[in-house]
């Protein structure tokens, strides 16, 4: 289903987004399934818990609106502004809220690498087959998104000023390690060494790629939101559901474009283990006049 022909193992990012939106069309449907049953009780959860802890966030959210408007009329500093700390309603909104999404969130990005997988390898996909390899590795993927949480909360918490471009940096290294433990089932630590390891060399790339995305993504979803606004729905419960449903396909969109350029840039490296294999191999054949026995190798 998912066809792919032999592209040059280092793709800019306009060839991926080009592929992304054959295989968004091609896949949407798997897509679909992967959001509604990611999301859906997220919603849910969303609506039993988070309650009126919001009304309290958005006392919270107006002080740091007024001190943003301090820090432009040149009154505060900026470390003032980021310095702030949250208050204890603000913090259980932004964990309920926001960690809802976040621990859902792997599936669909397992269902985006899968997918993504099938087409750089030619193959054909089936909805049996996403759920055989995308749910065994979920629980790998949600470990491994708590330590990268954790991690990078213990980090922005206790660094500032200068130094807070350590977790930005740390961050960066780390983008791939959800696709790696979908597509090879490696978790925690090993995931993140190995984003790191894709990451090496090209961070800045990685960096604006990365932001590239997002804000492209929050851009799309912005516009939905004017959009359904200026159509007098925003105050609709009955349009909730499938405004949010639709934001996360959007968000699939650029979850699989990501998973696309994961595996771009796995092939770079892939070819420099091949190259170096093939030199490898060379050297034997001259040193000893025969190729080393293959069986034998595979077996050590």
């Amino acid at each position: 289903m998912f066809q792919n022909t032999p592209k040059a193992p280092q793709k800019s990012i306009f060839l991926i987004l080009g592929e992304t939106v054959g295989l968004y069309l091609k896949s949407l449907k798997f897509l679909a399934v992967a959001v509604i049953l990611a999301f859906v009780p997220v919603f849910i959860l969303r609506m039993f818990l988070v309650g009126d802890i919001q009304e309290q966030f958005t006392i919270a959210y107006d002080g740091l609106a007024d001190r943003l408007q301090d820090y432009f009329a040149g009154n505060i500093d900026i470390a003032t502004v980021v310095g702030e700390p949250l208050s204890g309603a603000a913090l259980n909104y932004a964990l309920l809220f926001y960690g809802i999404e976040l621990a859902f969130l792997p599936l669909l990005i397992a269902a985006a690498t899968f997918i993504a997988s099938r087409f750089v390898k030619n193959e054909s996909a089936s909805f049996g087959e996403m759920f055989n390899e995308v749910m065994p590795k979920f629980p790998k993927m949600l470990i491994t998104t708590a330590i990268v949480s954790v991690m990078l909360f213990f980090m922005f918490g206790f660094l500032s000023g200068f130094f807070i471009i350590i977790p930005i940096y740390f961050g960066v290294g780390i983008v791939f390690f959800n696709n790696v433990t979908a597509d090879s089932g490696r978790w925690g630590l090993n995931a993140i060494s190995i984003s790191r390891f894709l990451v090496r060399g090209r961070w800045f790339s990685t960096f604006f790629i990365t932001v590239f995305f997002l804000v492209a993504y929050f851009v799309v979803a912005t516009m939905i939101d004017i959009a359904i606004s200026a159509f007098g729905l925003d105050s609709s419960v009955f349009i909730h559901l499938p405004v949010f449903l639709i934001r996360h396909l959007i968000l699939a969109f650029f979850i699989l474009a990501f998973a696309l350029w994961y595996f771009a840039r796995k092939a770079i490296y892939q070819q420099q283990i091949d190259e170096m294999e093939r030199k490898l191999l060379e050297m034997f054949k001259m040193e000893f006049g025969e190729t080393p026995n293959k069986k034998d190798d595979d077996t050590n």
